[in-house]
């Protein structure tokens, strides 16, 4: 049978750019990148989408580099964004473009 790995969410910013919301459960770790990769391929081909991005706290390395590891690139960082045990955290700010062949 089929196992629920996670769930993902995209946001529309605009008509051509989404925010990504992506969340693994542990027995899908090991997959998250290669689901990554057919999912931003999904919503590029059925949607307007032409851009693809993400924050993700710093500290969360796992995930930048599963992001990192889908084809996402890094475009900056938005300093002191998000708090975690009282303290507020730097994001890095990632993004996929469409490939337009």
């Amino acid at each position: 049978g089929k196992t629920l790995l996670g769930v993902f969410l995209f946001l529309p910013r605009n008509h051509t750019c989404f925010e990504a919301h992506i969340a693994f459960l542990p027995d899908g770790w090991g997959a998250a990148a290669k689901c990554s990769v057919m999912a931003f391929k999904w919503i590029f081909k059925y949607t307007l989408c032409r851009k693809i991005i993400a924050e993700i706290p710093v500290y969360n390395r796992l995930v930048v580099k599963a992001a990192r590891d889908s084809g996402m690139t890094e475009f900056g960082v938005n300093t002191a964004s998000f708090l975690k045990g009282g303290k507020l955290r730097d994001q890095v700010l990632l993004g996929i473009k469409k490939q337009e062949n």
